[in-house]
This record gives structure tokens, C-alpha cells and sequence, in this order.
């Protein structure tokens, strides 16, 4: 388990059905609470399809292209359900609640691991990219 939130592409590819069928399922269980954890459900699935999205990472060039998308959306995401959240808990619309505390958490780690993982696998990617490029 420690691998994958290291980011580790082996282990985030592998673990990828895992992830999404996680994050539905969270989803799915979501609706019937009153405080969702959307943001885990949202950076599981996320992550699941990033690792699914980049099983090919060492043969098809330019897929640094696309972890580079993948991650200014899912940074991007971030900020703004963060800024939602915070908004909403200063203008006094929603209190600060545990379940809110520990999606953060969880979500935050999942985000970490996809950015970890898109580091990765863009600059190894984008090595093979120039090389193929240079032969």
C-alpha cells in the first residue's frame, strides 16, 4: 500500500480497477449520507483512471502531454472544491464537521500519489519521446 501513495507506476497501474471501484463505490454509498466524501470518491477514480490511461507509458510517445493535462485538471479540481469548502466554512454556511476533515485528508493523499505518479511517468515518458526523436 505504501507504493502506491509513493506513486510508483507499477503499483498505480496495477491497483487501477481497484481505485475506480473504490471511488464508485464511495460515490454510490455517498448519496445517501449528508456529508459525502466526494472528494475521495473523485481523486480515487482519478487516480484509477490515470494508472489505466498510462499502462503504455514506456512505449507510446507523447503521453507526457497528457500527464501534463491530467495534472494541471486534477490540481485545478483541487483548488476549487478546496476554495468551496473554505468559503462555504468562513461565510458560515457549513460547520467544520470530522467527516469533511478526513475526506480532505484521504482525497489529498489520493492527489498526491496521481501527482507523484504523473511526475514520473511525464519525465520518463518524455525521455523515450526525445530519444525515438533523435534515431
Amino acid at each position: 500500500m505504501r507504493h502506491l501513495f509513493r506513486g510508483e507506476p507499477e503499483m498505480v497501474i496495477r491497483a487501477a480497477p481497484w481505485l475506480i471501484s473504490f471511488g464508485i463505490l464511495v460515490a454510490l454509498v455517498s448519496t445517501r449520507m449528508v456529508f459525502a466524501p466526494v472528494i475521495t470518491a473523485l481523486f480515487a477514480i482519478s487516480l484509477g483512471a490515470s494508472g489505466r490511461t498510462f499502462e503504455q507509458w514506456r512505449t507510446d510517445r507523447g503521453l507526457w502531454m497528457l500527464a501534463g493535462l491530467f495534472f494541471l485538471m486534477n490540481c485545478g479540481f483541487y483548488v476549487l472544491i478546496t476554495v468551496g469548502q473554505l468559503s462555504d466554512i468562513l461565510g458560515a454556511a457549513r460547520a467544520f464537521d470530522l467527516v469533511l476533515f478526513i475526506d480532505f485528508t484521504i482525497g489529498t493523499t489520493l492527489l498526491v500519489a496521481q501527482i507523484k505518479f504523473l511526475k514520473y511517468v511525464g519525465r520518463e515518458n518524455w525521455k523515450i519521446s526525445r530519444e525515438k526523436d533523435v534515431v
